[in-house]
């Protein structure tokens, strides 16, 4: 991702007690005007705005997450060549391996319980 302008939320009046936040996108960017822009709200007062909403819906719909990186250690792992989305994922492959092994015997989700043998006592 990388910023591609700043821009002051103004507002707009449709009619009386209507009131609508309005963004302008740099000069440049003039041929979405008249395309739709889907908005997504990633949390408290962060947006992310679509216009070529194919691409985008399937990235959505896949298994991605967004995560927050320190962004000096994102610049240093970019400068090494490391690929953070694998080393995530096998760092998380890793903690789950763990996890799973971590658990004490007995039940396991979603799993019918054993019959246990009792013995003569």
């Amino acid at each position: 991702m990388k910023l591609v302008g700043k821009s002051i939320i103004g507002k707009k009046k449709a009619k009386e007690g209507f009131e609508y936040p309005i963004i302008r996108f740099p000069l440049e960017y003039k041929e979405i005007i008249g395309k739709e822009a889907k908005i997504y709200e990633i949390d408290k007062n962060r947006f992310l705005i679509s216009i070529d909403e194919s691409e985008l819906d399937n990235k959505l719909d896949n298994s991605y997450v967004l995560v927050r990186v320190d962004k000096n250690l994102l610049q240093k792992a970019k400068a090494l060549g490391i690929d953070i989305s694998s080393v995530l994922e096998e760092k998380l492959r890793e903690l789950i391996s763990i996890k799973i092994s971590m658990r004490p015997p007995g039940f396991e989700p979603g799993q019918r319980a054993r019959e246990a043998r009792v013995l003569p006592g």
